[in-house]
């Protein structure tokens, strides 16, 4: 008898203390549901207050869920009715998912669909600008720049008349390098020609004359004619070439051939009277080397346009700057021309169009998501001591 007396007092106490938990978690409940319930009201008043167009229906049915949650929470913790408290969690969890996309579209608000309406907006304001346009002003611009292209084309067409005589110069230049490497290239055609010839045409050297000399003679003369018949060949054989290029190493090649012909160790009995005048030409063209190797290399690299010749190149690199200041000059006039153009027309009526939300300051933006994820813990929070309520309620039949 006295153990069973024990296991009532403890079954009793352990009732006891199940009931006593119970009420915590159903006060703590009706708590939560209250503030979800003022929550909700709060909510819908500043959604109605601050938010615009699709936030603002967002914000309102958050509001509404806020508010049933809040009021099915309650009821369901007075009344330990689980049926209510599910549909309190139920409201909640959407609730839940509702905040998020309120802020969610408070945020794109913000920044994309002001954006996008002020491009609009934008454009419509261009378009009512230049169909604001005065035709007579408009004509009287085209008249002026008309005016200012005439200018410009008279300073083209005297300048290219100027470029023309200032090439003419270079182009002087280019024909006399040409017909001075001719030359050369004939008179030592010339010399190679006379050096044989005061061999095979020299009345002193006969074919009796020749078998009496002695070897190292008869050397000397055939070195006179082989040297002289090679530079003769590298000429001929230049000449046979179409559009043919003479080089300076080549030139003192077939130079340098003649001077060894002329240079030839052979008695002066049997030298012709023309040999000595040759020697004095062959020196005066060893001495103009410089001057062929300028030539040669002005004609192969072919670049007269950049030489200066009497000051022509200075003059058309004087003639292009001026052309381009001119240029720039006009360019320059045209853009504050532009610039004014747009500066006595300027128009702000566009900002009447914005939606009122994207002219005004941002406090509300920073309000909204702020009310939002307030919303979001709520419903969170109440979830919580929802399902905590839940599972100290007993089932029936237990």
């Amino acid at each position: 008898m006295l153990g069973t007396t024990n296991g009532d007092l403890l079954g009793g106490f352990g009732a006891s203390s199940y009931r006593k938990g119970s009420a915590k978690w159903s006060r703590a409940c009706k708590a939560v549901c209250m503030v979800l319930l003022g929550g909700g009201a709060l909510m819908a008043l500043i959604a109605l207050t601050n938010a615009n167009s699709s936030p603002r229906v967002t914000g309102m049915i958050l509001g509404a869920l806020l508010g049933l949650g809040g009021l099915a929470g309650f009821a369901g913790a007075q009344a330990r009715s689980a049926n209510l408290l599910n549909i309190s969690v139920v409201v909640s969890i959407i609730g839940l998912l509702i905040s998020f996309q309120f802020i969610g579209e408070v945020g794109r608000e913000a920044e994309v669909d002001c954006a996008l309406a002020e491009l609009y907006v934008r454009g419509l304001a261009t378009e009512r600008l230049v169909k604001d346009q005065h035709q007579a002003e408009i004509f009287n611009t085209i008249y002026t720049r008309i005016n200012e292209m005439e200018d410009m084309l008279d300073l083209v067409q005297h300048g290219a008349i100027k470029a023309i005589d200032l090439r003419a110069k270079q182009d002087q230049l280019k024909e006399t390098d040409q017909a001075y490497i001719q030359a050369k290239l004939q008179q030592l055609h010339q010399h190679a020609e006379i050096m044989l010839d005061s061999v095979l045409k020299n009345p002193n050297i006969t074919d009796e004359s020749v078998k009496q000399m002695a070897q190292h003679e008869r050397d000397a003369l055939q070195t006179r004619i082989d040297l002289a018949d090679q530079a003769l060949l590298k000429i001929k054989t230049k000449h046979a070439q179409e559009n043919y290029t003479l080089s300076l190493p080549e030139y003192e090649e077939i130079l340098d051939a003649l001077v060894g012909s002329h240079y030839t160790n052979v008695p002066d009995h049997l030298s012709h009277e023309s040999h000595h005048e040759l020697g004095a030409l062959l020196m005066q063209a060893k001495a103009e080397l410089p001057n062929m190797q300028g030539a040669l290399e002005r004609t192969e690299q072919n670049q007269y346009h950049l030489f200066n010749v009497d000051g022509a190149g200075d003059d058309i690199t004087e003639l292009a700057r001026v052309r381009a200041e001119k240029q720039r000059e006009w360019e320059q006039k045209f853009t504050q021309h532009l610039e004014r153009r747009e500066q006595s027309h300027a128009d702000v009526s566009w900002l009447q169009s914005m939606p009122q939300h994207c002219v005004q300051e941002n406090r509300s933006k920073s309000l909204l998501i702020g009310s939002g994820l307030v919303a979001a813990c709520l419903q969170l929070a109440a979830v919580y001591v929802i399902l905590s309520l839940l599972l100290r309620i007993p089932i029936k039949g237990d």
